[in-house]
């Protein structure tokens, strides 16, 4: 109701509308582009101030696109914008229209504007497992980089890249783009792109069976997130040492990860981008003779993914669908989809703890 009063003031009088309305958007750019830093690493405070900001920075992307001020469109959606839209989820399809319209707008843009714009665009398009259109932009964007100049964006643009590879399924990764984006991110001293290349490098030792360097890899990103406050960046590196401590045969050193990583996650209320500890723990769980608890815990990940937007990237993420195959083998098709539907009937917070409970008791198994 008092939105609506203020606008119908604001109508009365063009001039003082435009002269409030660029003041608005100018306020609400800035305190964007300065919470990117928070953002890209999955600090709660930073997604909850935009997700309390959502109309007041919908308003600003609108009068930006109006006024055809591109280029700090672009530099919004592509930065702030679309790291927070992976953070929290659920939002990619609104998402992709306003890149999609920016760019579209903003053909003639510098090569830095279009570069954060295709940089956002990969994001998102990955996480819609939209693959093709991830790799012409993630493609672009790295050639715009180049003309740019931009330090961050040299960092940023072949780290982008590498990620569109391993989810094509690419075996082994370019190497030299991610030791690119390691020293790019190094010279540059941004901690959280940085700590995300470092799990990019990890995830790539692992594929190797460079079992150690991988865990000096993801403990060094793992300090990184833990500096800054990055509850995200901090949980996806946990994840990664439980895939080294996995591929060492320490089972109970992989749980007790997936456990740290799933009780920051609940402690902090930042439960977006959980499916990683959701079948990660489900597979240790089958592996170590539970195969009930862990076909709840693929039934939890089927609705979470459902719920949270995340059902492109379901699509493109392999162990999912090989998981179910051997969960229904073990189980057989009736006792499998019981346990699975009642794993759906799950709130995710629930599911969560369940999880980190259930990876808690394998540790002790385990150990």
């Amino acid at each position: 109701t008092i939105r609506d009063f203020a606008l119908d003031g604001l109508a009365a009088d063009p001039d003082d509308e435009q002269t409030i309305r660029r003041a608005h958007a100018s306020f609400f750019t800035d305190q964007a582009l300065v919470t990117w830093d928070a953002l890209t690493v999955g600090a709660p405070q930073a997604v909850r101030w935009v997700r309390t900001e959502e109309a007041n920075l919908r308003s600003t992307l609108s009068f930006l696109l109006e006024t055809d001020d591109v280029e700090t469109a672009l530099r919004l959606l592509g930065g702030s914008l679309s790291e927070y839209w992976t953070v929290s989820g659920g939002q990619f399809t609104e998402a992709r229209r306003w890149l999609d319209r920016a760019l579209h707008q903003g053909r003639d843009a510098s090569p830095t504007a279009r570069a954060w714009g295709l940089y956002g665009l990969t994001l998102l398009a990955i996480y819609q497992g939209d693959l093709e259109a991830a790799r012409s932009a993630a493609t672009d964007s790295l050639v715009l980089a180049q003309a740019a100049g931009d330090p961050l964006l040299a960092a940023l643009s072949p780290l982008v890249f590498t990620v569109v590879e391993e989810y094509e399924g690419r075996r082994p990764l370019s190497e030299e783009l991610i030791q690119e984006a390691v020293a790019a991110a190094r010279d540059v001293r941004h901690s959280g792109t940085l700590g995300w290349a470092l799990q990019v490098l990890g995830r790539h030792r692992v594929y190797a069976r460079d079992l150690e360097a991988a865990r000096a890899a993801f403990d060094e990103s793992l300090a990184l997130f833990q500096a800054c406050g990055g509850i995200w960046g901090a949980c996806d590196a946990m994840i990664g040492l439980a895939w080294v401590a996995r591929a060492h045969g320490d089972l109970a050193g992989a749980a007790r990860a997936y456990a740290d990583s799933l009780r920051l996650r609940l402690a902090s209320g930042l439960l977006a981008d959980v499916h990683g500890e959701l079948l990660g723990v489900s597979g240790l769980a089958l592996l170590m003779g539970k195969p009930e608890a862990a076909a709840r815990l693929l039934g939890a990940d089927r609705a979470y993914v459902a719920q949270s937007g995340f059902e492109g990237l379901a699509g493109i993420v392999p162990h999912r669908e090989q998981l179910r195959h051997e969960l229904q083998q073990r189980l057989g098709d009736d006792r499998f989809h019981a346990l699975w539907e009642a794993g759906q009937g799950l709130a995710i917070a629930d599911a969560l703890t369940e999880a980190q409970l259930l990876a808690d008791d394998l540790a002790t198994t385990a150990g």
